[in-house]
């Protein structure tokens, strides 16, 4: 089992905030984020959680981490259209492509990237 760091950053105001998802497709969505940081970084990587309102009150979730970036560990950057199931590993390449249909769903936006650290950065937000 890899050993992981885990920060979760919610800002004091937003502890209240009632959103209004699905939770069981949006735990899936984030399940997702979290299980590929894990499954496809080094051992020490660190994974940051944070949910924030702007100014404009507009909110956003972030989820990043430091690890050896998305091209780096897959060759991939962003959900394909065609995926493959991987007998070895057990993969089968949906889980950015579940995460932005999700967020999607719920009239969010979803921007996948390189995190600054060179890891990978996951941002939602209305």
């Amino acid at each position: 089992m890899k050993r992981v760091q885990f920060n979760l950053d919610i800002e004091e105001d937003l502890q209240g905030l009632v959103l209004g998802f699905n939770e069981n497709l949006m735990e899936r969505a984030l399940m997702n984020l979290l299980h590929n940081a894990v499954q496809h970084n080094p051992e020490g990587c660190e994974i940051t959680i944070k949910l924030y309102q702007d100014e404009n009150a507009h909110v956003f979730l972030h989820v990043e981490d430091n690890g050896c970036g998305l091209e780096s560990c897959s060759g991939k950057t962003e959900p394909k259209k065609n995926y493959e199931w991987e007998p070895s590993t057990g993969q089968h390449g949906l889980g950015l492509k579940i995460v932005k249909q999700v967020i999607s769903r719920h009239r969010w936006k979803v921007q996948f990237r390189e995190a600054s650290q060179g890891g990978f950065f996951c941002a939602a937000y209305r």
